[in-house]
């Protein structure tokens, strides 16, 4: 986490709304690239281009990023350092993920915030609502669940080996070796919030609703969800664990779809190296 040169007049921290001194904050943490230095490229949708380096904001304050934020960052660390974030899995493996909800939520909640400034986007009325709980664990919002998915490596096949890049060529297995944030539906609504924080095999998604929504306007939309992704599996506020095993989805069901869309932006990409 770097200081931010001679930031402009009027600039006001994302979080606490103090006028500075500010830092670098990073979208997903910097020691996530310590350890995985080839994800430094991704697609910027507000650049409309892909773009190598890790993604930063300038709009947090000292305090916030180093009192507040870091500490959700070192829990994130810990959580898949002892999860595994390497780990690659085959369908129906048997998994015990050991979790703090509260710290799991509010790390979750702040790289959504951090992406949607970010990005291209504005930042949804109700994850700036979150702001005081992913500072403080204050004021949760009534309305929000967690769910989470184990996606399995993809075997490859001897026709999918013919088209796949040299360095994949002789591997058996495609791996889930990517981070990504996003909205589970193309067109977010303001009743709600649907986010997906996937980080490797690991697959979170988030909902947040408004006090508005009504229990059966809830329960249709989780049932939407829950019918796309079948292997989800609710996070309990009121536990400690889950026990579940590993989806049949893949790593290309994931992310098919917005390879899709952003293939023109990658061929320039690679035209222009």
């Amino acid at each position: 986490m770097s200081k931010n040169d001679s930031p402009p007049r009027n600039k006001a921290c994302a979080y606490c709304g103090i006028a500075g001194p500010f830092t670098k904050e990073h979208v997903f943490p910097n020691w996530l690239y310590n350890i995985h230095p080839e994800q430094n490229l991704g697609f910027n949708p507000k650049a409309m281009r892909f773009i190598k380096g890790a993604p930063k904001i300038g709009d947090v304050c000292e305090k916030c990023n180093n009192e507040y934020l870091s500490k959700l960052d070192e829990y994130a660390k810990n959580f898949f350092t002892l999860l595994g974030l390497d780990e690659h899995y085959s369908p129906e493996i048997p998994v015990l993920i050991n979790y703090d909800y509260d710290l799991l939520l509010r790390w979750i909640l702040k790289i959504c915030h951090n992406a949607s400034r970010a990005s291209a986007g504005a930042v949804p009325t109700l994850l700036n609502n979150c702001i005081p709980y992913i500072l403080y664990a204050k004021n949760k919002t009534r309305n929000v669940y967690l769910f989470v998915e184990i996606i399995s490596d993809y075997n490859l096949t001897e026709g999918d080996k013919k088209i796949v890049p040299e360095n994949i060529k002789n591997l058996e297995k495609l791996p889930s070796q990517m981070w990504r944030v996003g909205n589970i539906f193309a067109s977010p609504k303001t009743q709600y919030v649907a986010k997906f924080l996937s980080m490797n095999a690991y697959y979170f998604y988030l909902l947040l609703f408004s006090d508005a929504t009504t229990t059966m306007e809830r329960e249709s939309l989780i049932w939407t969800i829950k019918h796309q992704i079948p292997d989800m599996k609710l996070l309990s506020s009121r536990r400690k664990q889950l026990m579940t095993s590993a989806s049949k989805s893949t790593l290309l069901d994931r992310y098919r779809y917005q390879a899709i869309s952003v293939a023109s932006y990658w061929r320039e990409y690679q035209n222009s190296q």
